[in-house]
């Protein structure tokens, strides 16, 4: 099963704090705009925040080929990990097994 990794997921969230101070440094430096208040501060980070929680969210929602491809994935063996199907060596072995102890079991019920 392909994992996501946290610190990609936290890199897109600082990536995304990141804008939103630069958008408020801009809104400060443009003669412009009128003197910030804390709530129009406090709505950029929300703005920000909401679409950092989106981009997370679709990361989340990847298919493991595409989050693997991506490059979002925790270092693994490959997208398909965990989605294979067994190897027909382990389901013959396991049932080889069954039929050997089967075989014994009617052996000695014949000898009853």
């Amino acid at each position: 099963m392909v994992k996501v990794d946290g610190t990609k997921l936290q890199e897109i969230k600082d990536r995304f704090k990141e804008l939103a101070k630069r958008e408020i440094a801009q809104a400060i430096n443009d003669p412009e705009t009128d003197e910030l208040k804390d709530d129009d501060i406090e709505a950029i980070h929300q703005k920000w925040k909401f679409v950092s929680n989106k981009e997370v969210e679709k990361v989340i929602n990847m298919s493991p080929e595409k989050l693997f491809k991506s490059g979002f994935a925790l270092a693994s063996d490959g997208w398909r990990e965990g989605y294979t199907k067994p190897l027909i060596a382990k389901k013959t072995a396991k049932r080889r097994a069954a039929n050997k102890n089967a075989r014994q079991e009617r052996r000695v019920q014949r000898k009853k």
